[in-house]
Formats: C-alpha cells, sequence, structure tokens
C-alpha cells in the first residue's frame, strides 16, 4: 500500500510538473509571441516616422528654395524700381531743365 500510495504520489507529482512545464512553455511562447508583436510595431512606428520627417526635411527644403527664389525675385524688383525712380527723376529734371529754358525765352521775349 506504501508502495502503491508513493507510485501515486510520484505520478501527481510527475504530471503536475508536466503540466507546469506545459504552462511555462505557454507563457514563453506568449511572450515570444508579444515580444515579436512589439519589435514589428516599433519598426513600423520607427518607418512611419522616419516619412514623417523625410516629408518634413522636404517641405522646409521646398521652402528654403521658394524663400530663395522669393528673396532673388524681391532684390530684382527693388534694382528694376530703382532703375525706373532714376530714369523718372531725370526725366523730371529734363522737364525742369525745359521749362526753365522756355520760361528764360519767354522772359528774353
Amino acid at each position: 500500500m506504501v508502495r502503491h500510495w508513493q507510485v501515486d504520489l510520484h505520478l501527481n507529482l510527475s504530471q503536475n510538473m508536466d503540466t507546469i512545464a506545459r504552462g511555462l512553455q505557454g507563457l514563453v511562447r506568449e511572450r515570444r509571441d508579444d515580444w515579436s508583436r512589439w519589435r514589428e510595431e516599433q519598426a513600423a512606428q520607427r518607418t512611419e516616422s522616419d516619412q514623417r520627417f523625410n516629408n518634413m526635411l522636404e517641405d522646409a527644403r521646398a521652402d528654403r528654395q521658394r524663400m530663395a527664389e522669393q528673396a532673388k525675385a524681391m532684390a530684382d524688383q527693388a534694382a528694376a524700381n530703382e532703375t525706373e525712380h532714376r530714369a523718372i527723376r531725370e526725366n523730371i529734371q529734363a522737364l525742369l531743365a525745359e521749362i526753365a529754358r522756355i520760361w528764360l525765352r519767354l522772359q528774353a521775349s
């Protein structure tokens, strides 16, 4: 009877150990799957972040290019305005000189 009890105890212990081992294997498998999912999510987030960064960088470069073009256009416009202003000033001076000559001729007559 003691022998039978020892065998039963050994079988129960062995079965319990098998159950615990299967449970641990299941936990390990779950954790490994969780880890794999987490790594995949991290990779996807990193890819998305990289894409957003590259888009912002591309936008910043385009903005810088646009600003450089606008600055050049403004400088060109300022130079054109200065040239036009100088030409108008010269025309006004020429008109005033012509008016002065006409005035002098009228006074001399």
